[in-house]
């Protein structure tokens, strides 16, 4: 493997396990704010949207990390190609067509 897919490959690690631990984070964040909500006997506005704010960035956190396994799906993908020295059809020269 050359420099250049080690590194694609420790980024994708880096990105996966960093949005595994937003989540993670986000998820205790979210369980800390409901049992300080449910001590309280009256929960104040400002809490109720801190809540709702964290659940949008936890299910918005969520949606990169399919991203990025979709990202990774397509690395993989490419690196397969180039490795086994084949070019797709559309990727090939037209030889019998004149340039221009």
């Amino acid at each position: 493997m050359n420099f250049f897919g080690l590194a694609e490959l420790l980024l994708i690690l880096v990105a996966v396990g960093g949005s595994g631990i937003m989540v993670a984070f986000l998820a205790w964040l979210v369980y800390r704010l409901k049992r300080l909500e449910e001590s309280r006997a009256v929960g104040g506005p400002e809490l109720r949207e801190l809540i709702e704010r964290i659940e949008t960035m936890q299910t918005e956190l969520l949606s990169m990390r399919d991203d990025v396994g979709e990202l990774t799906e397509r690395v993989d993908f490419t690196e397969r190609l180039l490795s086994s020295g084949s070019r797709p059809a559309a990727a090939q020269p037209d030889v019998d067509r004149p340039p221009g």
